[in-house]
């Protein structure tokens, strides 16, 4: 490959006379498509005399060639600015109205009254699962309270404190599931 690099003060590579460019003269198609069979000078990109050279058959070509004109080879890339770039990276205007809590939760913003209420059941009757009631897990609450009544009426015999050890930790799994969103009411409503 016979390359090279240079720049000319006078004109493009392209537009140069008949003599220096082997014989015949740039045509419109030529600035079209590029120029087949001529030395290949590199300019400088950003040069308003710039152009590019096809990957196939190494022919010059424009910057805003489509094709080469040697062997038809399409350019896959433009050195022109996309249109509307703008737009590409800016969306549209910001609501200062917009609630963050309407974007992702159906059920809009947590309920700050149901929380405390539910915390305070937890703490003074969460073992007999008075918070799970009022959640409306029934079936749950309706298990912690027999864990507990059983374990009530069997501590006497020992066997019984197995049974409030379990009631207990299911108690700080539910404050910890409660905290993070996990415990919700069954209508589907927030707490946190």
């Amino acid at each position: 490959m016979n390359t090279a690099i240079g720049r000319s003060a006078t004109a493009s590579p392209l537009n140069r006379g008949a003599a220096e460019l082997g014989g015949c003269a740039p045509t419109p198609r030529d600035k079209a498509y590029g120029v087949p069979g001529r030395p290949l000078i590199l300019v400088a990109m950003g040069d308003p005399n710039a152009y590019k050279l096809c990957p196939v058959c190494k022919t010059a070509a424009y910057l805003d060639a489509q094709v080469c004109s040697g062997c038809g080879h399409r350019y896959s890339t433009q050195f022109a600015p996309p249109p509307n770039q703008t737009q590409a990276f800016y969306g549209p205007q910001a609501n200062p109205n917009l609630d963050p809590y309407q974007l992702n939760n159906p059920y809009g913003r947590p309920d700050s009254q149901k929380l405390l209420i539910t915390i305070l059941l937890w703490f003074f009757l969460g073992h007999f699962g008075a918070h799970r009631f009022y959640l409306g897990h029934i079936n749950t609450a309706v298990m912690m309270l027999g864990l507990e009544i059983l374990g009530i009426v069997t501590a006497c015999i020992l066997i019984g404190y197995l049974f409030l050890f379990a009631v207990f930790v299911w108690w700080v799994i539910d404050l910890v599931q409660m905290l993070t969103g996990n415990l919700r009411p069954t209508d589907g409503s927030r707490i946190i």
